[in-house]
Order: structure tokens, then sequence, then C-alpha cells
């Protein structure tokens, strides 16, 4: 190693606000704080976290897109110029790009996270560039152990390269400035990319359906995305919009967080998402499908409410069951900030992976 600190390079599409860019942000803090020379490669655009992170001083490098081979170039050239010790790519497509140019560059630790959960059915075509570019790395992560056991199956993966690091995610902040559109309804919130995924049609169904039951509801629904508009006209539809808030995407979700009485998500897919993470951390009950890596989380200790995807009804069951029963939300929510402070702070997650750099380059 010619410099004297240990250079790590994060490869990511881009540090647009999302789980993965949340975690990449928060990893390198926690690097740098660790005496790390930390440096994010964006391969298309920097996005509104990397102009965050260029503010706290880290240094961005953006690529002229994600089209191979021009994408995988550009890599390679970053990496000759900055010379790391260590790349970890997030994500697909940056690990396709990025991996085999890491090798070419000699890197001592090549790293690739899939924050998803990569569910069937798969692309073929992609999973096998994703399979043979995993051969390059030391190390393929898994979000959770539901992401592992689809990672598996996937075409040329090297079975024996994949591990399990479950995320981690910042403790909450108080900052309260938001409750909802009525101050003295049970709120709910919900924080997430507003995409079929995350599957919000069946919240506001569910929602719609608790409301009937008690008038004194409320729901916040933090995020943005592509089906904004339909949800919008379906909460109308539903007779519901003046109890629900689209309060659109926010990079400090603290507030939103503080100001509700409970936490749900409904979606179809996800590994671990960050937002389930930070509102365990500020102690709120939750309410969570069981999908991807969700599960996992809360089902030590009873540290939420699992209900199947895709059901309205038994969502606003489990809605209205918090809304009755205030010293049951305040048991789950307790149980669910002791899982957090166990399993899910960005320490632990960033030590873990301090572990697998380690094991393939000595500092």
């Amino acid at each position: 190693m010619e410099h004297s600190r240990p250079r790590i390079a994060h490869i990511v599409d881009s540090m647009e606000v999302g789980g993965a860019e949340t975690l990449v942000a928060q990893l390198s803090a926690w690097q740098r704080l660790r005496g790390f020379e930390v440096r994010i490669y964006c391969l298309k655009m920097i996005g509104n976290l990397g102009e965050l992170a260029l503010k706290d001083g880290f240094q961005i490098e953006v690529g002229r897109g994600l089209k191979l081979p021009r994408a995988a170039l550009d890599a390679y050239r970053f990496m000759l110029r900055y010379k790391p010790d260590i790349v970890h790519c997030h994500n697909a497509t940056a690990t396709i790009v990025a991996a085999p140019m890491a090798r070419l560059a000699h890197v001592g630790s090549i790293v690739s996270t899939r924050h998803g959960l990569v569910a069937p059915p798969h692309s073929i075509r992609r999973e096998a560039k994703f399979g043979v570019a995993a051969c390059c790395c030391d190390w393929i992560v898994a979000v959770c152990e539901a992401a592992l056991k689809n990672l598996i199956t996937l075409p040329f993966i090297p079975k024996s390269r994949v591990v399990r690091v479950y995320n981690g995610a910042r403790r909450i902040s108080f900052t309260p400035v938001h409750k909802g559109p009525d101050n003295g309804a049970f709120s709910f919130v919900h924080i997430g990319r507003l995409a079929p995924a995350k599957d919000q049609a069946t919240l506001l169904r569910a929602f719609a359906i608790a409301v009937r039951a008690e008038n004194g509801l409320s729901l916040v629904i933090v995020g943005d995305g592509e089906l904004r508009g339909e949800l919008a006209r379906l909460s109308t539809e539903l007779g519901i919009n003046r109890s629900v808030s689209f309060v659109g995407e926010h990079q400090d979700v603290s507030p939103f967080l503080q100001n509700a009485d409970a936490f749900v998500m409904s979606s179809v897919s996800e590994g671990v998402p960050v937002s389930l993470l930070e509102a365990m951390s500020v102690g709120l009950p939750v309410i969570v499908t069981n999908v991807g890596g969700m599960p996992e989380v809360i089902s030590h200790g009873g540290a939420g409410i699992m209900v199947p995807p895709k059901n309205p009804e038994v969502l606003a069951s489990a809605m209205l069951q918090l809304a009755h029963h205030p010293e049951l939300s305040s048991t789950i929510g307790r149980a669910g900030l002791c899982e957090y402070e166990e399993r899910f702070r960005p320490e632990i997650m960033a030590e873990q992976y301090n572990r697998l750099y380690q094991a393939t380059l000595t500092f």
C-alpha cells in the first residue's frame, strides 16, 4: 500500500435519495471516522445525497453513464487515478461495471452488496452478467437471509463467497415538526418510494377500512415516485384524502417518525428497508408485510406485527389493533428499540464489512 491510510471506493449508480444510497452515505461517514480515506464514484449522476456528501467534505467522481463498455472504461480510469485498496460495489449494475475493472486494476479487496431481495422471476441475462462479474469479487453480500437464499440460486454465482450482513441505520434525532392532518389522531407513517414494489395501494385500501371503524386516524406518506398521481387519485376515490397526507420526498425523515404513533409498510418485495430500522430506533411500533428480510428484523422478541402482502383487511385489523391498544403499541415499540440497539445500529454493519475487507486485505 503506497499511501498511509487505506483507501475505499464505493461504486454506485448515483447518490439520489434511496435506501442503498443512504447506507453508502452512512457507511462512508463511519469509515472516515475510523481513519479510512473514502471516495464515492457515481456511474451516472451525483444526486441529492451526493450533494450533501460533497458539503460534508467527501470527494465524489461521476462517470458518463451506465452503458458498457464506456462505463467500465471510466471506472477503470478512476481506479488507476485513485488507487483504492478496497472497492465496494453497490447493487447489480455497479458490480457488472466495476468489479471486473477492480480486479484488472489489482485492487486488494472487492466487495459487492445487493441491497434488494433479488426475488424471482429473475432477468436471466442481467443476473448472468451479475454472476460473472461477482466472480471477480472476494465477497458478495446479501442484506438478509431471504436475499442470500435468492442470491445463491443465480447463475455463475460463487456460492462460497456469498455472506449476509444486515443493514444498519442511523439513530433518529428528536426534531418533531409534523403530526399529520389531525393533531389529535392516532397517526401512521409510511416512508418509501412510490413504486409497485412498495404497494401503497394496499396500504390506502387498508387505511380506508380502518377509518370506517375508527375515524380518529391519520396517515402520512413520505416519498415520491412514478405512482404519486395514481395513489393520490385512489385516496380521493376511497374518500380518505382528508386523513392522508402525501408530503413528498424528504432527505431528513426524523420529524415524521418522531411525530407518528406507528410505522407501516405494505411492500410486496423488500430487502431490509432503512426506514423500518429508523422507525425502530425511535421506539415506534411497526407493522410490516411478510416479505424479504422484514420478518427477520421483527421476529425476535415481538418487535412488530407481521401481515401477509396484498391483504388490506388483515393490514387494517393490525392498524386498528395498535390504535385501540396503547399498551400493546408501547410494548412493541420497546421491543423494536431493543432489536435496533442489539442488531441494526450502523456501526454493527460497518464493523462486519470491515471484517470482510480485512479477510482479503492487510491494513
